[in-house]
């Protein structure tokens, strides 16, 4: 059986969520290009092929990356959504929805670290810190690092990174958590950025350094009507418990898609043709 090489940066069961059944489209919007678009399938939307190869002991690693992103927010995300909204019904099991919560947090954690763009970034950082090195008269095996430097030109990123060890790492520096969730009750929709999330950044805990930037805010659009807001209880937000939306808080769901668009690299994604040509017309206004 043949391992699929084309990989996605925002997980298809999450496009699904924003996909229109009726029309049989998801629709987009291009912010480089300015260019309103669509397509018939997830397939191939918001994915590259080896997105998430990376070289080990000189073979082409296809499946690591990919299932440890199965394992942290794909397995269970049509369960886990279920229980939210489940829990905006009767606000019954609540140990249950916050499990549920901080397993959907991981997408969030793990958005703009699946970008190519990012992930192209990190590569070149880290080829500007491996040049140094390399240039410098150390007392190192030169010759090992040329092949680690041949290697990593064997795939479109180095991926040198485990998603499971930063979602774990960056998850325990944020918790505990506050939940904040948000339920479209209009005709208005939340938009899906190619990040899956955005993020905010400040200073969580005291640093020497006070330039030093971490997540301090993740807003996740699970559904196109469902929204939650991660913050750290240390913080001190109050950010908490749900929220919502008619037509009455256009205000609220027009700040939201606002942060969404604008953290998004390249493009978003909505469920109704109409909605997303409105909110980017609003939004474009908003900026002038």
């Amino acid at each position: 059986m043949s391992i699929p090489k084309n990989h996605h940066y925002v997980s298809q069961c999450h496009q699904k969520e924003f996909f229109n059944d009726e029309t049989g489209c998801i629709y987009l919007y291009d912010k480089d290009l300015d260019n309103f678009y669509h397509r018939n399938s997830t397939k191939r939307l918001f994915s590259k092929d080896h997105l998430n190869t990376k070289e080990s002991k000189g073979e082409l690693d296809q499946l690591t990356l990919e299932k440890e992103l199965k394992i942290l927010s794909e397995d269970n995300f049509a369960r886990n959504i279920a229980i939210v909204k489940q829990f905006l019904t009767d606000q019954n099991e609540l140990e249950q929805t916050y499990e549920a919560l901080y397993w959907l947090t991981m997408l969030g954690i793990l958005g703009e670290l699946r970008h190519p763009q990012f992930k192209g970034s990190l590569d070149e950082t880290m080829l500007d810190v491996e040049s140094d090195i390399f240039s410098r008269n150390y007392d190192f095996n030169k010759e090992k690092v040329k092949e680690y430097l041949r290697n990593k030109q064997k795939t479109p990123y180095s991926n040198v990174l485990s998603y499971i060890s930063i979602a774990i790492n960056i998850l325990n520096r944020l918790d505990p958590l506050d939940f904040l969730i948000y339920s479209i009750e209009s005709n208005d929709h939340f938009l899906l950025p190619d990040t899956s999330c955005y993020q905010r950044r400040g200073q969580l805990k005291h640093y020497p350094n006070p330039f030093i930037q971490e997540i301090i805010q993740i807003g996740i659009p699970l559904t196109d009507k469902l929204f939650i807001l991660v913050t750290p209880k240390a913080l001190k937000t109050e950010l908490h418990g749900i929220q919502f939306i008619s037509d009455k808080e256009g205000s609220i769901l027009f700040e939201i898609n606002k942060r969404l668009y604008f953290f998004a690299r390249e493009a978003v994604a909505c469920k109704d043709k109409k909605y997303l040509l409105e909110i980017i017309e609003k939004i474009k206004k908003g900026c002038t």
